[in-house]
């Protein structure tokens, strides 16, 4: 006689469960492991990131990098967030209210970066800061963290160019010490 085992399949809903928590644990250790992966640091990377898969990628991993405590900076338009992007600004402005997370952003001085700031006040996240400048003076949106640059164009053909340099990016932070301060209170 043969022996054989036979198996009932778990469930699909079983499985979904199971691939969320995995994720969730994933998602909890994941500052951990980002620390310690360490590619070559000394070397530079350029990645060119096209469509709004990518844009919403960077954005996203921007986000994440809030939620460490780590400072943002930004500083260019947001009237792009308007049409394509506005769950992304939702959820940035959800984040900012934590008040852990830091960002300083300089943005024109025009009707819907007045209203965005106007929003950002209501979270009363003292570590949350907006200057502005004069309008038409920026026109894409940048933005620096960790050892990473993102210069982002989404005007017809959307993109991002994601710089990972230790050396741009503190080149960039002076290009917003400068800025920030020649930059207006609100």
């Amino acid at each position: 006689t043969l022996k054989a085992t036979l198996y009932n399949p778990v469930s699909p809903k079983k499985l979904l469960q199971q691939m969320n928590f995995r994720k969730n644990q994933l998602e909890e250790a994941l500052p951990e492991l980002l620390l310690l992966h360490k590619d070559k640091p000394e070397k530079p990377s350029v990645h060119i990131l096209e469509g709004s898969r990518g844009v919403e990628l960077v954005y996203r991993e921007i986000i994440d990098a809030a939620r460490t405590g780590e400072e943002i900076l930004c500083f260019g338009q947001l009237k792009h967030f308007d049409s394509s992007y506005k769950k992304l600004l939702e959820l940035w402005i959800r984040e900012m209210k934590n008040k852990k997370n830091r960002a300083r952003e300089i943005v024109p001085n025009e009707e819907y970066e007045l209203a965005y700031i106007k929003r950002v006040k209501q979270n009363k996240n003292a570590r949350h800061l907006i200057k502005t400048v004069p309008r038409d003076m920026l026109v894409n949106d940048n933005i620096i963290y960790a050892d990473k640059v993102a210069i982002f164009s989404v005007e017809q053909d959307s993109f991002v160019v994601l710089i990972q340099s230790a050396h741009i990016a503190k080149a960039y932070r002076n290009l917003f010490e400068f800025l920030w301060k020649h930059s207006e209170e609100v």
